[in-house]
């Protein structure tokens, strides 16, 4: 039996989201002008995160002592205003819009197990992380789309980053409106507990500095109790969601390179192991397919333990992958869970 069959068998349907044919480029090929806006704006937003915010948010240790003072003046007074939500603005283009460009550019595809339930609060947990979670823009430029039965009301699926990013002045207003919240344990709480769904990159710096492979995805997962405990306090349910093809974005770092990058996170939280290498040799990744693949929500039993859980949350993970894998431009791919 394929593993397309196996899929179907399963209950996943497949979704075909790009507008155009996808096509391998060579030296024959002439890009259209579709193509050539796509690469260039996947490229910019690349560019913001990995450039742009990162000097925001730490560059300004850098300047002189007179004008770090003019900028802990503009910092402290950004920080004290009142941050806001508007659903209306994350459908608009100037919103999560701005990311549909990703989903031709990596020519998305997606698979999908159910219908979620919308009277019911989830916390939809998104592997792998990669080495810049670039996949997450296609979920936020279709995320309704994608999952259009939770377009209810006020109510939103948002979306958890690291803390650091609401450092930025002013460009933190801009993920505030589109629903981007700081993943803390408050702020993660508060959103189920207002009856809201959250998506969250489970990996975090850990997965990352575990690196990415030719043949393997490895997922920092075994000793990732954490959100699992949220869910169980909030009943919320736990969705696995799996971007196929993520760990092939970049180059793959040096083992080298990680233990290097591993040593300094023990100092500083700096995350990604630098330099990120991609298409022309930049921090731009490579334009290939992606399969986002979504699993069914699993939700707490009556007396069961958080390690019960969290297993059978990992049971149903590798299981949404080995469904999926067969899809893929690689059906031989492992997963590893560490």
């Amino acid at each position: 039996m394929s593993q397309s069959t196996e899929s179907h068998q399963r209950g996943f349907e497949i979704h075909h989201v790009y507008p155009y044919a996808p096509r391998i480029h060579d030296e024959h090929h002439h890009m259209s002008w579709r193509e050539f806006f796509d690469d260039t704006w996947v490229c910019m937003i690349v560019a913001v995160f990995t450039i742009l915010a990162p000097v925001l948010a730490l560059g300004w240790t850098m300047l002189p002592w007179d004008k770090m003072a003019l900028f802990w003046a503009v910092y402290l007074a950004s920080q004290n205003v009142p941050t806001y939500f508007s659903k209306r603005f994350f459908k608009w283009d100037f919103g999560a819009g701005v990311f549909l460009p990703v989903v031709t550019y990596f020519h998305v595809r997606y698979t999908k197990a159910c219908k979620l339930d919308p009277s019911k609060s989830y916390i939809l947990a998104w592997h792998p992380h990669g080495r810049l979670f670039v996949g997450v823009g296609a979920f936020l430029g279709k995320m309704y789309d994608w999952l259009p039965e939770m377009d209810v009301g006020n109510q939103h699926i948002f979306f958890g980053i690291n803390d650091t990013m609401f450092r930025i002045p002013f460009i933190s207003y801009w993920f505030s409106l589109i629903g981007l919240i700081p993943v803390n344990k408050h702020a993660v709480k508060k959103c189920l507990g207002d009856g809201n769904s959250i998506a969250i990159v489970v990996g975090g710096i850990e997965e990352v500095l575990l690196g990415t492979y030719e043949d393997k995805d490895v997922l920092y997962l075994s000793k990732r109790l954490g959100f699992a405990k949220i869910a169980m306090d909030k009943g919320a349910g736990l969705v696995p969601i799996y971007c196929f093809g993520e760990n092939q974005l970049f180059t793959h770092a040096t083992q080298e390179n990680l233990t290097f990058w591993r040593w300094i996170n023990k100092f500083i939280k700096l995350g990604a192991p630098f330099p990120i290498a991609g298409r022309w040799g930049l921090p731009f990744p490579f334009r290939r397919p992606l399969l986002v693949a979504f699993g069914e929500p699993i939700f707490a039993r009556e007396g069961e333990t958080l390690p019960e859980f969290h297993a059978r949350y990992v049971e149903a993970l590798q299981a949404l992958y080995k469904a999926n894998v067969g899809l893929t431009p690689d059906p031989k791919r492992r997963l590893v869970i560490a």
